[in-house]
């Protein structure tokens, strides 16, 4: 399942609504609540599309709220991604498991930061931090922190794609 637009808003069940395709090519509208939980999977041409091996784990969680902040108007923290024109890299937008093997298993206490505050999701530019971290490494702070400098340089490779 894929996302492809963002489709409106369902007043009556106070719903933000998403135009997807299904792996079989099948377009369907399907609410964010659904496609977050991993409720839907598919149109509904396979009975038993299989949920994501990963879902409900805290990197999967912390994937799902990423692509929430940046594409759903809706969202209490758009106003300050998606809003700001914050996009996460196509290799990420589409695929799970592509984050998965960027990033590796969130940590313990830890959650996705944008080293570059102003920057793109993208593996160059994103750590798992702690909320110090995090803390130091805000639009609100005059310059960034000179740990978020250093983690810069660390992640600066290119990447294969």
């Amino acid at each position: 399942m894929r996302v492809l637009t963002y489709a409106g808003y369902n007043s009556k069940t106070k719903s933000i609504l998403w135009v997807c395709q299904c792996d079989c090519g099948e377009r369907t509208v399907i609410r964010s609540s659904s496609l977050v939980s991993g409720h839907v999977q598919g149109c509904g041409c396979r009975l038993g599309h299989p949920t994501h091996h990963a879902s409900g784990t805290p990197t999967y969680v912390s994937w799902a709220a990423m692509k929430d902040r940046c594409l759903n108007p809706k969202s209490t923290s758009y106003v300050d991604y998606g809003g700001r024109g914050i996009t996460i890299c196509k290799r990420w937008l589409d695929s799970f498991d592509n984050f998965l093997a960027d990033m590796g298993p969130r940590p313990r206490s830890k959650s996705i930061d944008r080293i570059n505050v102003n920057g793109n999701y993208e593996r160059r530019n994103c750590r798992w931090a702690t909320k110090q971290m995090q803390a130091k490494n805000q639009r609100r702070n005059s310059k960034p922190a000179a740990s978020a400098q250093a983690d810069v340089a660390s992640f600066a490779v290119e990447e294969p794609f």
